[in-house]
C-alpha cells in the first residue's frame, strides 16, 4: 500500500503538474476576483486526480502489472481514494490560509464564514469522485468518461446555482450558511458534509467490490 501511494505521489509530481498549477490558479482567481465559484470548483478539479492517475495506469498497463505484485485489488483501490483525500487536504489548507489572510487584511474575517466555506468546499469535492470512481473501476477510464463528464457538469451547475456556496464574502457566507446551523431548520452544511463523507466511504467499498470482479 505504501509503495502504491508513493508511486502515485511521484506520478502526480512529475506528470500532473498542470493540474496542480490550474488548481492554484483557480484559487488565486477566486480570491482576486471575489468569486467563490472558482475556489469551490478547485475542490472538484483536485478531486479528479485519482481518475487522472487511473488513466496513466491504464495507458502504461500498470493496472495489469499491479496484479502480479503482493498487493490486493482492494489495496489498489484504496491507494487511489487515499491519494484523492491527500490532494483535497492540501487544497483545503491552501484555500483556508488564503481566505483567512485576505479576510483579515480587509477586516472581514469570520471564523463561522470560513468554516462555512470549508464545509461547502469539502462536500462538493467529495461528491464527484464518490459518484464517478465506481464507474471507472468497473468499466475503465475510457468507458467511464461519459459518466464522469455528466457528474462533473451537474455538480458544477449545482455549485453555481446555490447562493451561499457562491458567496465570497466571509461575513455573508456566515449569515447565509454557518449561522443558519443554529436555527430550527439549519443543519444543512454539516448534514451535507456528513452525507458527502458517507457517500465517499460507501463509494470506496463499492469500488473495491466492483474492481475485484473486473477482468484486466
Amino acid at each position: 500500500m505504501k509503495g502504491l501511494l508513493l508511486k502515485d505521489i511521484y506520478v502526480t509530481v512529475k506528470q500532473c503538474r498542470s493540474l496542480l498549477i490550474i488548481a492554484v490558479a483557480f484559487i488565486a482567481a477566486g480570491i482576486a476576483l471575489d468569486n467563490a465559484f472558482f475556489t469551490n470548483y478547485t475542490g472538484i478539479l483536485v478531486s479528479t486526480l485519482p481518475i487522472t492517475l487511473l488513466s496513466y495506469d491504464e495507458r502504461s498497463h500498470f493496472d495489469k502489472y499491479s496484479a502480479t505484485l503482493p498487493v490486493s485489488r482492494s489495496q489498489y483501490v484504496s491507494a487511489k481514494y487515499l491519494i484523492g483525500l491527500l490532494a483535497l487536504l492540501c487544497a483545503m489548507i491552501v484555500l483556508a490560509a488564503a481566505l483567512a489572510v485576505k479576510s483579515a487584511a480587509d477586516g472581514s474575517f469570520s471564523p463561522g464564514g470560513l468554516a462555512a466555506r470549508m464545509m461547502a468546499f469539502l462536500s462538493f469535492s467529495l461528491v464527484v469522485p464518490a459518484l464517478d470512481l465506481p464507474f471507472i473501476f468497473r468499466f475503465g477510464v475510457e468507458k467511464g468518461r461519459i459518466a464522469y463528464l455528466i457528474i462533473l457538469i451537474a455538480c458544477a451547475g449545482l455549485l453555481a446555482a446555490v447562493p451561499f456556496l457562491s458567496s465570497s464574502d466571509p461575513a455573508e457566507a456566515d449569515t447565509l450558511g454557518y449561522e443558519a446551523l443554529y436555527t430550527a431548520k439549519g443543519f444543512l452544511l454539516p448534514a451535507l458534509c456528513l452525507l458527502a463523507v458517507a457517500l465517499y466511504t460507501g463509494s470506496w467499498a463499492l469500488s473495491a467490490a466492483l474492481y475485484k470482479k473486473r477482468e484486466l
